[in-house]
Parts: structure tokens; C-alpha cells; sequence
């Protein structure tokens, strides 16, 4: 049986790997999730709780960034307009370019 998919977080220490013993590996704990449970137990000291939330998430942002993976509604119109609009450059060039030869070719003859 081979090695599971890890988690970055439980690559660098595999005791957070415990998630997926407790809910499944269907349900495993993700980098996010990890950051919520130590961000609500930060959040529990007295005083400085709040504000070491905030400092310790922007951190854990810096070391463990999220791609998204997912191209947004807005984004993939504004690209399909592009190249739809790039095309019709090009074939609106090409057939300038095939009519002016048309014209030179019946011309010189």
C-alpha cells in the first residue's frame, strides 16, 4: 500500500495527519481547515488572543499560500472576448490581405 496523499501541513509533521483517522480519508482535513482550528484556539488566550489570530494568519498565509485553482465567470468572459476579438482581427486582415491579391492578380492581367 503506498504512502497517502499528504497535506503540506502533514508533510512537515504527520501527527496532523490524525484528521484523517478521525473523519476518513474522503474527509481530510486541508491546509485551510488546520488554519481555522489553531486561529480559534489562538483566539482563546486572554487579552492578546485577537491579535495574535490576526498576526499568526497572515503568516501562515505567507508560508502555505492557496492557488486557486478555478477560473472565475468574469475572468473567462473578459478572456473569450479577447480572443473572440483577436480572431476577428486576424481573419479580418486575412481577407483584406486575399482581396488586394484577388485585385492585383485581375488587374495585371
Amino acid at each position: 500500500m503506498g504512502q497517502p496523499d499528504l497535506t503540506i501541513i502533514e508533510q512537515y509533521n504527520p501527527g496532523f495527519a490524525i484528521g484523517r483517522a478521525v473523519l476518513g480519508e474522503e474527509y481530510k482535513l486541508e491546509n485551510a481547515d488546520y488554519l481555522e482550528l489553531i486561529k480559534g484556539t489562538i483566539g482563546m488566550v486572554p487579552v492578546v488572543g485577537a491579535l495574535a489570530t490576526s498576526v499568526f494568519a497572515v503568516f501562515w498565509g505567507k508560508a502555505f499560500p492557496t492557488e486557486d485553482p478555478y477560473l472565475r465567470k468574469v475572468d473567462f468572459e473578459k478572456r473569450m472576448k479577447q480572443l473572440m476579438t483577436d480572431m476577428e482581427n486576424k481573419m479580418d486582415k486575412k481577407i483584406d490581405d486575399e482581396i488586394v491579391k484577388f485585385c492585383s492578380a485581375k488587374f495585371e492581367s
